[in-house]
């Protein structure tokens, strides 16, 4: 539909709708998992819409650019695009716009590591949403504020939010945010040892996986799960898990989800911590701390590193190696 669309405006000159409908397109694309597909889309939309200097259209490009740009690996170029989405949305008074950038841009600061500065844009995101009403929205900004609570030591008010949330979500029939409102309780569960409730957490998201959830929410949701069952310590789903990371692991490389491809690899390294395999840990680990560090993702930067410290991994580790 949207490409009939697109060539209709393109044979007629309407700039406004090949840009509109680029835009469409490439929001497509994300859900779908092509991430250079959606890149190439919406910079071609940006572009148009600068053409003719249609700012509302330039912030939403940007907006949506920089969430691939992130799932790219280029957090550094994601907070320069959605920044400037903010600016826009500030200047013309596009409130709804402006909160969704600053949602974004708090989704960005965390995987850099600024949790504090995630946590005060998530904040400003959630209290503009509920002022102009938008509940699904609001939804959306407590999941990342309960992330960033799990991140800083808050699991059960983690828990609670991103379960409220994902109420909120099932109201609204918004089943991919509702997929993963429940990932994020079940990562809640599992930060407070709380092992059984976060497998029905899980259990909970995957009733759901057929009905909708885009490549980039499933993939978070195999990792989480994967983490659970690690965490169950049955050596046996201990093995499933590495498996299924590896699964996962595969697929995000393969779509190109740089920062799913992180995550899966920290999650392998954590695993081969505890099963023992502490010089294949030592090097995973390694090379996962470099890399993350390289493309600005502090956040899993830090947790690579404090997992190469921990105390297997620091009998194992040869004199006078860093």
């Amino acid at each position: 539909m949207y490409e009939e669309a697109l060539a209709v405006y393109r044979e007629t000159g309407n700039r406004n709708g090949v840009a509109s409908e680029l835009n469409n397109i490439g929001t497509i694309l994300i859900e779908m998992g092509d991430l250079s597909g959606a890149k190439k889309t919406l910079e071609e939309s940006l572009a148009t819409y600068r053409e003719f200097g249609l700012q509302g259209g330039v912030a939403l490009a940007n907006l949506n650019l920089g969430e691939v740009l992130l799932a790219l690996g280029d957090p550094a170029g994601a907070k320069k695009t959605l920044q400037q989405s903010v600016d826009i949305c500030r200047q013309t008074g596009d409130r709804s716009k402006a909160a969704g950038s600053l949602a974004d841009l708090g989704r960005v600061l965390e995987a850099e590591g600024a949790l504090e500065e995630a946590r005060k844009y998530e904040a400003q995101a959630l209290a503009a949403f509920e002022e102009i009403g938008n509940k699904s929205s609001a939804a959306g900004a407590e999941v990342a504020i309960a992330d960033l609570m799990i991140e800083q030591g808050e699991g059960a008010a983690a828990a609670a939010a991103a379960s409220q949330s994902a109420q909120e979500f099932n109201r609204e029939k918004m089943l991919t945010d509702e997929f993963l409102a429940y990932a994020v309780v079940a990562r809640a569960l599992l930060a407070q040892g709380k092992v059984a409730d976060a497998r029905r957490a899980v259990e909970q998201a995957n009733s759901l996986l057929g009905k909708g959830p885009n490549r980039d929410v499933a993939l978070a949701v195999a990792i989480t799960a994967a983490r659970v069952d690690a965490a169950s310590g049955d050596p046996a789903n201990t093995n499933q898990a590495a498996r299924s990371l590896q699964t996962a692991l595969a697929e995000a490389r393969s779509a190109g989800f740089v920062n799913r491809q992180l995550e899966a690899r920290l999650a392998l390294g954590e695993i081969q911590v505890r099963s023992g395999n502490s010089s294949e840990a030592r090097a995973s680990l390694k090379a996962l701390k470099k890399d993350a560090s390289d493309r600005g993702f502090g956040l899993i930067a830090r947790k690579a590193a404090a997992a190469l410290g921990t105390r297997t991994l620091g009998s194992a580790q040869p004199s006078g190696s860093p």
